[in-house]
């Protein structure tokens, strides 16, 4: 590990074996994009639900329609 050029004074510290205009990790993007497509996910699945709710109010209405005719 690099130390700091001046003790005391909070500079960033990089392994020796990797350049310092390359970043360690980026946690955010990664993190940002995966519950983002959770949301989707989340988001997808809730009009799957509404969807499947909504045919079997269709059936139900068709079903008590014909029960009215006989």
């Amino acid at each position: 590990m690099r130390t700091p050029t001046h003790p005391g004074t909070h500079s960033f510290t990089q392994p020796d074996n990797q350049p310092a205009s390359q970043p360690i990790s980026r946690p955010f993007p990664v993190r940002n994009r995966g519950l983002f497509s959770i949301e989707e996910q989340e988001v997808e699945n809730m009009r799957e639900e509404e969807e499947e709710v909504e045919e079997e109010e269709e059936k139900e209405e068709a079903a008590e329609e014909e029960d009215e005719e006989n």
